[in-house]
């Protein structure tokens, strides 16, 4: 009975790791939807979540640009 029981709990810990791989394989997406070169950086949804929420920030004008000569001052350059 002992053994049946341990064999259960490895089981359910199997289980688990089985489920963590899903839960992070569905936050994954296919880089070929936002990169031709399949750049890995696009295969994590939190980037593409990032990067949509500066594509509104632009929209909504919460955003400033600046010139190569602006940014060389401002570091100095």
């Amino acid at each position: 009975m002992e053994n049946r029981l341990s064999g259960n709990k490895s089981i359910s810990k199997s289980e688990k790791t089985i489920k963590k791989r899903k839960e992070k394989k569905r936050d994954r997406i296919d880089p070929f939807l936002y990169s031709p070169s399949r750049d890995n950086y696009f295969s994590h949804l939190e980037n593409i979540r990032a990067m949509e929420e500066g594509f509104e920030q632009i929209k909504r004008g919460e955003c400033k640009t600046y010139t190569a000569k602006e940014i060389r001052e401002s570091l100095g350059l």
